[in-house]
């Protein structure tokens, strides 16, 4: 016996919006041009962690005198699967990640 307040039909009606917006979701991740490692994470996922390269000029303010110095290169590694999936070598996106 179905109460009266619920309708047999309305919960199979509600079901396939459900994994309808759950395929949209992940399409939307396929489209998406971001590069991924193979857990599925971007740069921007708090398990990935930036590789910073500086210039040996670069490193020695860095390391002896404390300074900040603009990396020449970021390689973002998973600490999961340990894979290496994107870099910046761009000087304006660098900027960002002093």
């Amino acid at each position: 016996m179905v109460p009266d307040n619920l309708d047999s039909h309305s919960a199979s009606a509600k079901e396939p919006i459900v994994i309808d917006q759950a395929v949209k979701a992940v399409q939307a991740v396929d489209e998406d041009d971001t590069p991924r490692c193979a857990c599925g994470y971007d740069r921007h996922h708090h398990s990935v962690s930036q590789e910073r390269a500086y210039s040996s000029w670069g490193g020695f303010w860095v390391m002896i005198m404390g300074v900040s110095a603009s990396p020449i290169r970021i390689d973002f590694r998973c600490r999961l699967c340990k894979e290496k999936f994107d870099f910046i070598t761009n000087s304006e996106e660098l900027k960002r990640y002093l």
